[in-house]
C-alpha cells in the first residue's frame, strides 16, 4: 500500500486531471489518496465542490480555513500516513500507465532518500549521473533533488523534519530543501529514468492547442536530457 499526499490550491481543472490519471494509472488498492486543501475565492470554491463530490475516493479529505502555504500542507498530509512508502504529488502532474515503478528503488536501494520522475516540462538544471541496476531493471539518475513526484520512505521522511518553506537554510523551495538535507545525512536523491510524467502547462483543456503545446515541451524535455547525458559522458 502506498499513502500520497496532494496538497491543492485552487486550479480545479488541473487538480481534475491529476487525480483522473492517479485513478486511471494506479492498480486498484494498491494506494490510499490524502488531500489536503488550501483553496480560497471563488476559484477555491469550485475545487473544494470538486473534492467534496469525491470525497469517497480519498483516504482522508482536510480543507482548511486558512492557507498556511505548501510545506505546511504537506506536514498535515504527512501526519495522516501510514504506509511504509509514500509520495508527494503536485496537483499539476499527469501520471502515466506504470508510474507506481517509481517505489521499486526504495525497495532494493536502502541509502535512497527521494526517487523522482522525469517531466515533460524543463525545469532548472536536469543533469543526472546514470547508474544502471540490470538485476532490478531499472536505471537511476543521482542529482541533488527529486522534484515533481517525490517517492520515500514514510520513516525517513518524518526523520527529515517533513517540509520547511522558504527562508530556511539552504534558501531553497521546501520540496528541494527537504532533498538537500537528507543528502547532507548521506542519503541519495535520484530520477527514476523509466517514470516520466506531465507537467501541465499554465493553460488547459482538450483543444489541439492544448496537446500541441504538451507535445511541444515534451521535445524540449527530451532535448534537454540529451543534452544532459552528453555532457555527463564528456565528465566522465
Amino acid at each position: 500500500m502506498i499513502d500520497i499526499g496532494i496538497v491543492t490550491h485552487n486550479r480545479p481543472e488541473f487538480l481534475q486531471i491529476c487525480l483522473e490519471s492517479i485513478w486511471a494509472n494506479s492498480p486498484p488498492d494498491s494506494y490510499r489518496l490524502i488531500i489536503v486543501d488550501n483553496s480560497v475565492g471563488d476559484e477555491g470554491a469550485t475545487t473544494q465542490n470538486y473534492l467534496y463530490k469525491n470525497r469517497d475516493r480519498f483516504w482522508r479529505l482536510l480543507f482548511n480555513q486558512t492557507n498556511n502555504g505548501w510545506a505546511d500542507a504537506c506536514n498535515e498530509a504527512i501526519a495522516l500516513m501510514e504506509s511504509e512508502y509514500v509520495a508527494i504529488i503536485g496537483p499539476d502532474i499527469v501520471v502515466q500507465e506504470g508510474w507506481m515503478k517509481l517505489f521499486d528503488p526504495l525497495r532494493h536501494i536502502k541509502d535512497l532518500a527521494f526517487v523522482g520522475a522525469i517531466s515533460s516540462k524543463p525545469i532548472g538544471d536536469w543533469r543526472y549521473q546514470q547508474v544502471d541496476y540490470p538485476e532490478h531493471g531499472f536505471s537511476l539518475g543521482y542529482r541533488n533533488n527529486a522534484t515533481v513526484i517525490q517517492a520515500i520512505r514514510l520513516e525517513l521522511l518524518r526523520e527529515l523534519g517533513g517540509f520547511q518553506d522558504f527562508g530556511s537554510e539552504y534558501g531553497q523551495g521546501a520540496d528541494t530543501d527537504i532533498c538537500l538535507r537528507a543528502k547532507d545525512r548521506g542519503y541519495k536523491n535520484a530520477l527514476h529514468l523509466g517514470v516520466t510524467v506531465d507537467h501541465l502547462p499554465d493553460t488547459v483543456g482538450n483543444d489541439p492547442a492544448y496537446h500541441a503545446e504538451r507535445q511541444r515541451q515534451r521535445v524540449i524535455a527530451m532535448e534537454r536530457f540529451k543534452k544532459a547525458h552528453d555532457w555527463r559522458n564528456q565528465q566522465a
